[in-house]
């Protein structure tokens, strides 16, 4: 740092400035693959539409880097689930990473929605129609922006084996631009893989079983828990604990309304929260009300899962009792 405000790496040997910037340590998902660097994730995203993506890898040839003209490998990734795709180095295909027998294709990128969300919110922000997101999963923060590149390399084509002009051409004509939502959801749409619809069910990010562990969260205070809750799609609306809300530091507001149950109909109290179902962020206001004599402490209605298909096979958690 002293070298840096002293001037030592100036063009001029004028006295410069040095930026500190937080430490990102990253999240480890890729099994048994040696990493010798930080993996990144390049979405490009068109006109609020994400068009393409990559994660790329460094590799001993790399020197450590994520750089593929230095020998790292890119491997493609399907918009659609968040699934790799293809592997390529040093312009080649390859099947395997180098040096080991573990398969490019078929890894499941985590907290991929978000991915996708913050790479066009930094498209948006950064007003440029056309922009390059390199992304990096942090362990504790999730995906986090690093940079947005204006002129992004064009070997993400190779990579996906897939023309990105072509693409673009496809979306260039949506009109009037799509807000943050409809972006994502048209790249899911127009950019899915084939095999995207042999993904099973319970690996896809919008199938929820009738039981599923979520997070409920006070944006006001930062408070959060997790609980099995139902999907309830004959409720219109969600329904918490009272004691769960209690915990959560909830301000229920003047706002009251009418709840039809087993029961008749009755009023409750709501509170603005944020439910986490698989790795989506829901807000929605929520009734309050007391259920510790029923056996699951939240109900999640259906207004709560506009952007999700319900399985009733799906059993992906274990219920209350049986996890007692």
């Amino acid at each position: 740092i002293y070298h840096i405000i002293t001037g030592i790496y100036s063009l001029n040997s004028y006295r410069d400035q040095a930026f500190i910037e937080e430490r990102i340590i990253p999240m480890q998902f890729f099994r048994k693959i040696p990493i010798v660097g930080i993996p990144d994730i390049r979405v490009i995203v068109f006109s609020g539409v994400p068009v393409m993506a990559m994660i790329r890898i460094a590799t001993l040839d790399s020197g450590g880097t994520a750089n593929l003209t230095k020998g790292a490998v890119g491997v493609g990734i399907d918009i659609s689930t968040g699934i790799t795709t293809y592997g390529w180095q040093k312009g080649k295909t390859i099947r395997l990473f180098p040096g080991t027998k573990i398969k490019l294709r078929g890894i499941k990128i985590p907290n991929w929605e978000e991915v996708l969300k913050q790479s066009v919110m930094a498209q948006k922000h950064s007003k440029l129609g056309f922009a390059g997101i390199d992304i990096i999963l942090d362990k504790k923060k999730g995906p986090v922006v690093v940079e947005i590149n204006a002129r992004p390399g064009l070997s993400i084509q190779s990579v996906n084996q897939a023309s990105l002009q072509e693409r673009m051409k496809r979306v260039g004509n949506i009109s009037p631009k799509p807000d943050l939502e409809r972006g994502i959801e048209i790249g899911k749409q127009l950019f899915t893989e084939d095999f995207s619809y042999k993904v099973p069910k319970d690996v896809r990010d919008d199938v929820v079983g009738i039981f599923e562990k979520i997070t409920i969260r006070n944006e006001a205070n930062g408070k959060q828990l997790e609980v099995v809750a139902k999907m309830d799609t004959g409720a219109y609306r969600t329904s918490i604990d009272e004691e769960i809300a209690e915990k959560l530091g909830f301000e229920t507001g003047d706002r009251v309304v009418t709840v039809k149950s087993s029961n008749g109909e009755e009023e409750r109290e709501t509170a603005e929260a944020v439910l986490v179902i698989k790795n989506k962020k829901v807000t929605t206001l929520v009734s309050v009300t007391d259920r510790a004599h029923m056996r699951y402490p939240v109900i999640v209605g259906r207004n709560s899962l506009r952007n999700f298909l319900v399985d009733p096979s799906l059993n992906i958690h274990k219920t209350l009792d049986d996890e007692k």
